[in-house]
């Protein structure tokens, strides 16, 4: 059983990564859950994150992605590799 955790990307961090991994792979391997699981060793998950305002308790929704990798070395590999694509 693998024992990876989920990459968090803000939906800005997604689409840069998104447009590298698209311009680098054939456009099923973003559309087919099962290639991307495949060629990319995760699938993709969207969310939404809940934060705290200032002030009177208002809580802001913001959209999230969830990377969800399958093993640790593929998830290593990946941070190094596209790690320049992940800064905000």
């Amino acid at each position: 059983m693998s024992t990876t955790h989920p990459v968090e990307l803000t939906i800005q961090q997604w689409h840069i990564l998104k447009r590298h991994l698209t311009s680098k792979h054939p456009p099923s391997t973003m559309l087919i859950r099962d290639a991307m699981r495949r060629e990319l060793g995760f699938t993709v998950r969207e969310g939404i994150v809940s934060t705290r305002t200032s002030g009177l308790g208002n809580i802001e929704l913001i959209g999230t992605i969830y990377l969800d990798f399958y093993d640790d070395s593929v998830q290593s590999w990946f941070m190094l590799k596209y790690s320049d694509y992940l800064r905000d």
